[in-house]
């Protein structure tokens, strides 16, 4: 879940559907290996994993506004 939990992010971020995300493209080549696959090889534990963070970080999630928080603290470190 760690490997695809940022590019999960984002692509929600920009207004994306869960059911859209495609890891393909969108994921670092470290991300990939932290999540047990080659790179643009999606395996089913990734395509779960992307799922199950889809649900936590969805506009009204468990995880949106600890998502939002996070953003503008990256946002605000990236201005000094």
């Amino acid at each position: 879940m760690v490997g695809v939990a940022g590019s999960v992010a984002e692509h929600l971020w920009l207004g994306g559907w869960i059911e859209d995300y495609s890891p393909e493209g969108s994921m670092s080549e470290s991300d990939w290996h932290l999540a047990g696959c080659n790179p643009d090889e999606p395996d089913d534990a990734l395509v779960d994993a992307a799922g199950e963070v889809g649900q936590l970080f969805d506009r009204g999630g468990p995880g949106w506004r600890e998502l939002i928080a996070e953003t503008r603290r990256l946002i605000v470190e990236s201005r000094r």
